[in-house]
């Protein structure tokens, strides 16, 4: 690493126009869940306003878990706080309950018009629609909120801490995906604006008519915005660990395939050469090779990084100089270094799963290792049961199975390799509910060949389904793995589940589309004859009964069991707290935490005995406030954590019960 950027100020030095450019209205700041996005947000803000003290800035939170807060040591709620100290700076953590709230009381009355005029259904049919929960709402409304933000004048610029990579990438589609939901709202009114044209010989624009009008603003602008990077830029955050970096690629990738602007890229946490540590001398050298490789491979993108801090980063004293250390890769080829192999350690030994027990839930927030565990989980599962089957299954929309095991898994899925009995899957929801949909479609079609009339009410109960808003496909994750339970596929199933608030949501999932669904049926059944479609009824009660199947499967604490991973770090327990009490309001049951990355030898290392001593604090503050859970603590292990190899040593069972008997018995 060249040191030219650490002595001077982050607005002299660097290729990053990021920090200099008062031009730009949205900075997007996103990445794999972990990397320090919230803190590169806040320190973004903090010294844009800093820097331009006479515009008006704004940093928002838009994930279903908030940190921002906390970051900012600052109490948030909305409307949007002045930050102390700022006076041109204010901060919001978008609340989806609270927007949602503010969405129906807004536009129910409009939306409640164009569903008398353009459906069949009644006052009582209508009502039930709109109490009805819906999913991927939030996403929808935080994109409304922000562009009301932009667009009130209050604000010059907006800093964005982005929700993680999957999540970040479904919101700015959102433009394209909710169009089309649009589309079919508007289509409802037309037979009303005929009507009213052929009666009074000219139409009237009314609530429903401006409710559209307003959404379809919204959307263009927000379309429009995003893809102008003069105005809108994205700033990537990753760790220089190879399945991060892997996934940043792909983000990257992506970003340019849509056409929305890339400011830079920051590597957080870069590690300093320590003589003494052999474990920080093979991380040290591990992220010289993956930091020169990302360089060598996007040779047009602004690569910055920022060194590893040894204290919490909180506070605008903090914040404000933090992107100051900001350091710039040298310009040459890559290192020619294999990468670091793990050291020898020994492997965690935890309790066989007891018998009955099918699923494992892995949940956390971005960056603990979830996957990791989870993908070593269920190698070691499927080796102490040589005799039964064992699926993997992805449910965050940014997979990382393909990079621990280091092999294509996909939406179809495969056999890890060197097993017999461990298959994985990387579903896409979007492209699976696309398909359902379209075979409900066709039902509707078969039953509506008799009459112009019946196919008329044909179109509109196949409208229905296009009243959910985006985020109902997620369901398809659901009917995938009740469809696997069904047919007995599997004896076991372990979950990689998103990140923090994510995971929430995908459990709260069953009794939201439960009733949706429920809705749905009761209309057809109110309408049959309307309707005359017993198969299209058919194919609405099997998908009730595949989540009913899964909500219960998660219910039962003798089949189902979250396992939640931390790291012994600030902030941690408060976000583990937050997790398992929603969890417990899921009725999931919870009995251990894996606590990951602790450092167990620090070997007189001055990078590493100062942070042991701090792990340990906070691991004792783990053992006391949850001493109800079992807390198993792994160990931070040195070179990378890739393929069945070094995944295969990382933990191991104790022998399962039969087995120890059939052991005995010989």
């Amino acid at each position: 690493m060249v040191g030219k950027g650490e002595a001077a100020g982050i607005s002299t030095v660097g290729p990053l126009s990021v920090f200099s450019n008062r031009d730009v209205r949205l900075h997007l700041v996103g990445g794999k869940g972990g990397v320090g996005k919230t803190t590169i947000a806040a320190a973004l803000a903090v010294h844009l306003a800093r820097q331009f003290p006479k515009r008006r800035y704004l940093v928002l939170s838009t994930g279903p878990s908030h940190s921002l807060s906390g970051i900012l040591d600052v109490p948030l709620s909305s409307p949007p706080s002045p930050v102390p100290g700022a006076a041109n700076l204010f901060a919001v953590e978008l609340e989806a309950a609270g927007l949602l709230v503010k969405f129906k009381n807004r536009y129910s009355k409009a939306l409640r018009l164009i569903l008398c005029r353009g459906t069949f259904l009644d006052d009582e049919d209508i009502s039930r629609f709109l109490e009805l929960s819906f999913p991927g709402l939030d996403e929808l409304t935080a994109m409304l909120e922000l562009i009301d933000f932009l667009d009130s004048g209050g604000y010059d610029s907006i800093i964005v801490d982005a929700a993680p990579t999957g999540h970040a990438l479904r919101l700015l589609s959102l433009p394209l995906l909710t169009s089309v939901w649009v589309s079919m709202l508007d289509r409802m009114l037309d037979k009303h604006r005929l009507m009213s044209e052929l009666s009074n010989r000219h139409y009237r624009k009314d609530e429903a008519d401006q409710f559209i009008d307003k959404l379809n603003h919204d959307l263009d602008r927000a379309s429009s915005l995003f893809r102008t990077p003069e105005l809108c830029q994205f700033l990537v955050v990753t760790l220089l660990e190879p399945v991060v970096t892997a996934e940043t690629d792909r983000l990257v990738e992506v970003l340019g395939q849509r056409g929305i602007g890339v400011s830079g890229l920051i590597a957080n946490r870069l590690l300093p050469f320590a003589d003494g540590c052999r474990a920080c001398r093979s991380a040290h050298f591990e992220q010289q090779r993956l930091l020169r490789a990302l360089a060598h491979r996007r040779p047009q993108l602004p690569i910055a990084a920022l060194p590893e801090v040894p204290h919490e980063i909180r506070g605008q004293h903090s914040l404000a100089n933090f992107l100051g250390a900001l350091v710039w890769p040298e310009e040459c080829a890559p290192l020619n270094l294999a990468p670091c192999r793990p050291s020898s350690h020994s492997p965690v030994t935890l309790t066989s799963p007891e018998e009955g027990r099918q699923f494992s839930l892995f949940c956390g927030h971005g960056g603990v290792g979830k996957s990791t565990l989870a993908c070593a989980y269920a190698l070691q599962l499927s080796r102490l049961y040589p005799e039964r089957k064992v699926l993997l299954f992805s449910t965050d929309p940014a997979h990382s199975l393909s990079d621990c095991f280091e092999q294509e898994i996909g939406p179809t899925g495969a056999f890890v390799n060197g097993t017999g009995n461990l298959f994985a899957r990387e579903i896409d929801p979007e492209v699976l509910f696309a398909g359902w949909k379209e075979a409900y479609s066709r039902q509707i079609d078969g039953a509506s060949e008799e009459a112009a009339a019946v196919r008329l009410r044909g179109d509109v109960i196949r409208d229905l389904l296009d009243l959910t808003p985006p985020g109902l496909d997620e369901l398809m994750c659901l009917a995938e793995l009740a469809d696997s339970v069904q047919r007995e596929e599997y004896d076991f199933y372990v979950l990689d589940t998103a990140p923090g608030g994510h995971t929430l949501r995908f459990l709260e999932l069953p009794a939201v589309i439960r009733e949706w669904l429920r809705t749905i049926f009761q209309i057809l059944l109110k309408y049959r004859e309307l309707a005359r479609s017993p198969q299209a009824s058919e194919v609405l009660v099997e998908m009730s009964q595949r989540v009913r199947r899964i909500q219960h499967v998660f219910a039962d604490p003798g089949r189902c069991e979250a396992i939640p991973v931390a790291v012994p770090a600030p902030m941690a327990l408060q976000e583990t707290g937050c997790l398992l009490s929603a969890l417990r309001k899921a009725g999931v049951r919870t009995q251990r935490l894996f606590l990951n990355q602790v450092i167990t030898s620090p070997d007189g290392c001055a990078r590493c005995r100062p942070a042991a001593l701090r792990q340990q604090h906070e691991i004792q503050r783990f053992r006391e406030v949850l001493a109800e859970l079992d807390i198993v603590e792994f160990p931070r292990v040195d070179g990378v954590l890739r393929g069945p190899g070094p995944l295969g040593r990382l933990l191991q069972f104790a022998a399962a019960p039969e087995l120890m008997l059939t052991e005995a018995g010989r």
